[in-house]
């Protein structure tokens, strides 16, 4: 999806700022750059808990 496309769905989009490990993913077993704008479909840990709260 490019950025036209997200503002014209009914999903709800948030902007998530990361510092990656490495420039680059691995997929379909090749290693591809990062680039700025990509888009992503991720599940997100919003909260941390100690295991006696």
């Amino acid at each position: 999806m490019v950025s036209s496309d997200l503002a014209k769905s009914n999903e709800p989009v948030y902007l998530v700022k990361i510092k990656p490990d490495k420039p680059t993913i691995t997929a379909y077993g090749e290693e591809k750059p990062l680039q700025i704008g990509m888009t992503l479909e991720a599940d997100i840990l919003h909260e941390k808990r100690r295991l006696y709260e």
